[in-house]
């Protein structure tokens, strides 16, 4: 899988720059809902990382 996700990551940048003007107002939510069909390893993987906690902070105090 790991060429289709360098594939799929070509492949979301150029789907995005396609629409330039709306790039800036894109959010997370829109670009996942619109490509998971063209690219959907990716998001997928970009779905689980997002979902990591920033800092192990928190746990480490328990």
């Amino acid at each position: 899988h790991a060429e289709s996700i360098s594939d799929q990551w070509t492949a979301l940048k150029s789907l995005i720059y396609q629409e330039p003007g709306s790039l800036p107002k894109m959010s997370w939510i829109t670009v996942n809902r619109r490509f998971q069909h063209s690219c959907p390893d990716l998001l997928a993987l970009i779905d689980l990382v997002l979902s990591l906690p920033p800092s192990t902070a928190e746990r480490e105090r328990l």
